[in-house]
């Protein structure tokens, strides 16, 4: 055999290092040539750099992770985040079926637990599910508790809020037909207001149900 030990060799890396240029990551050719690749850097502190452009270049960097699954529900590709060693976080990209439907899924760690579930899912024909993972509409969102309370923790609910002076409301729309809105509006005593026609719901206003409960149905001032 051949006895390496003690012995000290040097490699010049003149070729293919460009003076004054820190933190290059090297490539090989199909030769016994290397290159630093100065769109891809590493600093050595946990920051891994792709720069494949300029300003107003519209260069796009790409990230490929090319997995092999030869079964249902097998994972191709994940990201994952972790702390001194325990998964904290994960997106993953996985095969669905024989037919090479994919999914994307988003885990995180349960406080108290040291594994990673599934929070959310993004379904190969674009629906989006929140606790559940065949999710049925567009968007599905569904839990398994008692939670009555809408401001709760793990609550089956929605909540679309404002924290400026604009309205916070919920949009209906037919395609170049007619739009629905209900939402409250801020700037009208916080009523809660049904209206079509227009973009905001003190436009084309319907129905309106004041903080006494009072209803008006073709007027936004309804009496008691």
């Amino acid at each position: 055999g051949l006895d390496l030990s003690g012995k000290t060799f040097s490699v010049d890396v003149s070729d293919f290092m460009a003076n004054g240029s820190n933190n290059r990551i090297l490539t090989a050719t199909g030769t016994d040539a290397m290159n630093a690749e100065s769109t891809f850097t590493y600093d050595g502190g946990g920051e891994l750099t792709i720069n494949v452009g300029t300003d107003g270049s519209n260069d796009l960097a790409t990230i490929v992770g090319d997995g092999f699954g030869s079964d249902n529900d097998d994972t191709l590709f994940q990201l994952v985040a972790k702390n001194n060693a325990d998964s904290v976080a994960a997106i993953g990209f996985k095969r669905e079926s024989a037919a090479d439907d994919a999914y994307i899924y988003f885990a995180s760690q349960t406080t108290g637990t040291t594994s990673i579930d599934e929070n959310m899912r993004i379904t190969s024909d674009g629906k989006v599910g929140i606790g559940i993972t065949a999710p049925v509409p567009m968007l599905h969102v569904k839990t398994d508790n008692g939670t009555t309370d809408m401001n709760s923790a793990g609550a089956a609910g929605i909540t679309i809020e404002q924290d400026g002076a604009g309205d916070a409301a919920f949009s209906m729309l037919l395609s170049g037909t007619r739009r629905w809105m209900m939402g409250i509006d801020n700037s009208d005593s916080d009523k809660l207001k049904f209206a079509t026609g227009g973009t905001s719901v003190d436009s084309g206003t319907a129905l309106t149900i004041d903080t006494s409960g009072n209803v008006g149905i073709g007027t936004a001032s309804p009496a008691s």
